[in-house]
């Protein structure tokens, strides 16, 4: 049973009621609910017209098990009580049974006054998958309930295909957050729609809505969204030009080499240390001289990334200076980097220099990473 499911399960049955409306119903309503067949959907139809809220509430969450077009007809019915808690279990009953003819009457309550009864209709038509519902889906990303505005991000990732025209309105919103939201939603469905939105959210005039465009666009494996990355490496945004080089780490693309070797030049440290990671990942030997400057950045960031790099790769002309960081290097943090780098890459020089910084250093933290990497270089020597 999904979590939203449970929730509403839960508040139907079990939140209570009002002191003045107990008072009224009290026994009366237990002794209706005892005597209703909960197995019979005919006797649930039935209860949902009970005067008692709590016996509506059950029979409408109940129904969501039953199959035809009655028991959706009198759900439908149920999304107009008076009472919230039927309303919303009603929508939520619609979503399990997938009545995809109920998502008109399902679209008209996303404009419930009440958030929660909006968060259930939402989460309604996500299971439906109605991609004609999409366009009011988008609009609900911009809904004050941050309930409202998470179901309506899972919704439209469940539809998966949403019309372009939706796309348009939401990337078009005057609210960074709904924009926001629209690009982290394209990057989920990752259809072949999704470029095209994301290249537009690359034009937003915010910086966390291009960044988020940036982190969409590396979930999609396809050579267009690499080129929207590449874009984003000469964006005004540190933030952003981080996020693009930290996710640039991709083998086989020649286009990426130069821009992400250029990078490590970057005036942010942020973007340098990105850079020199995803450099390793990359694992293009080329590299490796870049990569060694790197290793003298004035940023302790920058020169762990660049260590971590230089042994992903192999680099055997970094030894030397690997070796000399274990005792000039003032940050403990590289030095620990650097241990690990020559564990991969190091030969007999490195090796003793390694056990002198196992037993040594001043931190523990390298020393314990210089004693690992002693053991990985002389299993491989």
């Amino acid at each position: 049973m999904p979590f939203f499911a449970i929730v509403v399960f839960w508040i139907g049955f079990a939140f209570p009621l009002p002191a003045e409306a107990a008072g009224k119903t009290g026994l009366k309503s237990a002794a209706a609910r005892e005597t209703i067949d909960w197995s019979s959907p005919e006797a649930l139809i039935r209860a949902l017209k009970h005067r008692d809220s709590r016996t509506r509430q059950r029979a409408a969450y109940a129904l969501g098990s039953a199959e035809g077009e009655v028991p959706v007809r009198a759900l439908v019915a149920a999304l107009r009580d008076q009472d919230r808690y039927v309303r919303g279990n009603a929508a939520n009953s619609l979503g399990r049974i997938g009545a995809v003819s109920a998502a008109e009457p399902l679209r008209v309550l996303l404009k419930d006054h009440d958030g929660w009864v909006r968060c259930a209709a939402v989460s309604a038509l996500g299971q439906l998958r109605d991609t004609t519902s999409s366009a009011a889906v988008f609009r609900m990303l911009d809904d004050g309930d941050e309930c409202v505005r998470r179901e309506a991000r899972s919704a439209l990732v469940l539809m998966g295909r949403v019309s372009t025209s939706a796309v348009s309105a939401a990337m078009a919103s005057r609210v960074p957050e709904v924009r926001r939201s629209a690009a982290a939603v394209m990057g989920e469905i990752a259809s072949e729609d999704s470029i095209a939105a994301l290249a537009i959210s690359m034009a937003d005039a915010d910086p966390t809505v291009r960044k988020q465009a940036v982190i969409s666009a590396a979930r999609i494996r396809e050579r267009s969204a690499t080129g929207i990355l590449l874009k984003a490496l000469g964006d005004t945004d540190p933030d952003v030009r981080t996020a693009a080089a930290g996710a640039l780490g991709r083998p086989g693309d020649e286009r990426i080499f130069a821009p992400l070797t250029s990078a490590l030049s970057d005036g942010h440290s942020g973007v340098r240390g990105a850079a020199a990671a995803a450099l390793g990942d990359y694992g293009d030997r080329r590299s490796c001289d870049a990569l060694l400057g790197a290793f003298s950045d004035n940023e302790p960031l920058v020169r762990v990334s660049a260590a971590g790099a230089l042994g992903s790769l192999g680099c055997a002309s970094a030894e030397k200076q690997l070796i000399a960081s274990l005792s000039e290097e003032p940050a403990a943090e590289v030095r620990a980097g650097a241990s690990a780098a020559l564990g991969k890459l190091g030969g007999r020089k490195a090796l003793k220099a390694l056990k002198r910084s196992g037993r040594k250093d001043a931190d523990p933290k390298v020393r314990e990473s210089a004693r690992n990497a002693f053991e990985a270089l002389e299993r491989r020597l």
